[in-house]
């Protein structure tokens, strides 16, 4: 069970024979079979150091062994107290049975039904003194597959238990065959694929822009931007960031709400050789000033009706470029390709976790890491033909990673979903509707409340 379920300590169900212990008790007749939930920590050591501690278990467990397990369960509020059970069946008194001469046993017919998952049944052969196992098992829970494998295990820790007896072989409690061992430690293991490892996200782009430039990359309400306007646009920004960045791989906070210009923002930071923060302007003023301190960032983009919230605070020493005050000075820069900015090992952004466990904690993550995963999620959920992106995360959740850059790097149109639009599911579900959204990125709350949605 410790195997199966990866716990040191399980709980199985473990059969009790309750009959009377006096005198001829074995002929009253009726059931005193009793089964109790048995509970022991199986951490490593000998095998007959783990014999001893079950022995010593079974007896402290031995005064409640006739403790029913139905009242048992019903004071704990019913819930089921295992899901395997363990049996031993030695039935000595067949044995005086055989010996009666002139008694000859025709056949034996026997029924047996478990409402367990598992159950582990063995016993001694009178004849043999042979240890036989029968296991019984739920089809709806596992597999002829799975009790093959148990069945193994079983018959490996019997052969393990019999050579530490009598001292041959090694001491150990690896349960697992050569070839289970070989798949888990290295064939499941062996995820090596090949992937562009020199690419940049930026530098991605920027190809896909140059193979489709006239398709449509970015659409939020009436606005649309092809991939070449997308890319000119970045371009001209990336510069003027240029003239304000002070070293390399410098953090750069971007605080602005879901629009185009955010993207934009995100695309030119990397361009510019830079690694991105996200912002959300919906969080506590004093929470975005603690990121911006704690990423050492020196220099935010945002608009002046919100970068306020990022400044405003006592020892916050940020250099910040306004998309609406400096709109003109952006757009008379160049829009060609800068030809420069990060290596796949630069930081491409720092993103920071809830500190819902204590204080949020900043996530370093390379070029390289970012077209990793990209790749894999390419290959397991390839695009078809006119698949439609949305982009409705909180750049503050690493969701919004893939949604916006998995789309964009193979030329799909993404879709961005106003602030307030997620936030009411019957709108959103219409606009998702309207613009033909063929996959998004759901957490399961939001996909119960979109399928619960009318329109």
């Amino acid at each position: 069970m410790s195997l199966l379920t990866g716990q040191s300590e399980v709980v199985t169900g473990l059969v009790s024979n309750s009959r009377p212990e006096k005198s001829d008790g074995e002929q009253a007749l009726g059931l005193f079979l009793n089964t109790l939930p048995f509970r022991l920590d199986v951490t490593q050591g000998a095998w007959g150091e783990l014999i001893r501690r079950t022995f010593e278990a079974e007896l402290q467990m031995l005064p409640y062994r006739r403790y029913p397990i139905a009242e048992l369960q019903s004071n704990l509020g019913g819930q089921p107290l295992f899901e395997a059970v363990f049996n031993y069946v030695h039935f000595h008194v067949y044995e005086n049975i055989l010996r009666i001469k002139g008694l000859e046993v025709l056949g034996v017919k026997i029924f047996e039904e478990t409402n367990f998952a598992l159950l582990a049944d063995f016993g001694l052969d009178l004849n043999s003194s042979q240890v036989q196992l029968h296991i019984a098992y739920k089809l709806d829970e596992l597999t002829g597959e799975q009790i093959r494998a148990i069945n193994g295990y079983y018959e490996t820790a019997l052969t393990l238990i019999a050579d530490e007896a009598v001292g041959t072989g090694e001491q150990h409690r690896h349960l697992l065959s050569e070839a289970e061992r070989q798949q888990l430690l290295f064939d499941w293991n062996d995820t090596e694929r090949e992937y562009p490892r020199d690419a940049c996200i930026h530098q991605m782009f920027e190809a896909q822009a140059r193979r489709t430039p006239d398709a449509i990359a970015l659409s939020f309400g009436r606005e649309r931007l092809t991939y070449r306007q997308l890319n000119e646009r970045a371009n001209r920004l990336a510069r003027h960031l240029l003239r304000r960045l002070t070293k390399e791989e410098e953090v750069v906070g971007v605080c602005l709400g879901r629009s185009i210009g955010m993207v934009v923002s995100l695309l030119a930071v990397l361009k510019a050789g830079a690694a991105y923060l996200p912002l959300d302007p919906d969080y506590p003023a004093e929470r975005l000033r603690a990121m911006v301190e704690d990423a050492g960032a020196g220099l935010l983009v945002t608009l002046q009706e919100i970068g306020g919230r990022v400044t405003g605070g006592e020892g916050v020493d940020l250099e910040v470029v306004s998309l609406d005050k400096e709109g003109e000075q952006i757009e008379g820069e160049s829009g060609e390709d800068l030809g420069r900015g990060s290596g796949a090992d630069n930081l491409a952004y720092v993103i920071y976790t809830s500190g819902s466990t204590g204080n949020p904690k900043g996530v370093m993550a390379t070029h390289r890491a970012s077209i990793n995963r990209f790749c894999w999620m390419w290959k397991a959920f390839p695009f078809e033909s006119d698949e439609v992106c949305c982009q409705k995360t909180s750049l503050s959740f690493v969701d919004s990673v893939w949604e916006i850059w998995g789309p964009l790097l193979r030329g799909v149109k993404l879709l961005i979903i106003p602030d307030a639009a997620v936030k009411d599911p019957a709108r959103l579900v219409k606009i998702l509707s309207d613009e033909r959204v063929s996959r998004l990125v759901l957490v399961p709350s939001l996909l119960r409340a979109i399928l619960e949605t009318e329109v």
